[in-house]
């Protein structure tokens, strides 16, 4: 996974290691966009899908929460 965020860093991905744990339990939008990314809605969901895409996140029903990798 250190890899996998190293990656995330290059492309501008910008949630802090510290912030990322917070995904432990769903964070909504608004909060993440107001209190973590401190960016608007747009580039906050562009940020939040490419955690998405790289199988960090998920997404539920405007909530985010780390996936659980099993």
């Amino acid at each position: 996974m250190d890899k996998l965020l190293k990656n995330i860093r290059k492309k501008q991905m910008l949630i802090k290691d510290r912030d990322l744990l917070k995904f432990r339990q769903p964070i909504h939008i608004d909060y993440i966009q107001d209190q973590i990314i401190k960016l608007n809605r747009e580039q906050t969901l562009e940020i939040l899908n490419k955690y998405i895409e790289a199988g960090i996140l998920q997404e539920d029903k405007g909530y985010y929460v780390l996936k659980n990798n099993n």
